[in-house]
C-alpha cells in the first residue's frame, strides 16, 4: 500500500480491510528519528482471494470507479 496518511494507525488500516477478512500480518514502516509512518505499509491477507479483493478495493474496482 502506497500514499498512506501518515496518521494512519494498525488499527484504521486493520479495520479499513475488516470487510475483506481478517488481516494475517501488518507491516507499516515508520522514520527512526521521528516515529513518524513513511507513508506505505504491507499487509498480508490469509488467502489470495481475500488478497485480491483488497487489490480490486485499493484500485476501486468494487466501487465502480473503473
Amino acid at each position: 500500500m502506497e500514499g498512506l496518511p501518515f496518521e494512519a494507525t494498525e488499527e484504521s488500516i486493520t479495520a479499513f480491510f475488516a470487510h475483506v477478512g481478517p488481516l494475517e500480518g501488518l507491516r507499516l514502516p515508520r522514520w527512526h528519528d521521528s516515529g513518524r509512518l513513511r507513508g506505505y505499509g504491507h499487509a498480508e491477507f490469509g488467502t489470495a482471494e481475500e488478497a485480491s479483493r483488497a487489490m480490486q478495493e485499493l484500485n476501486g474496482e468494487e466501487r465502480g470507479e473503473k
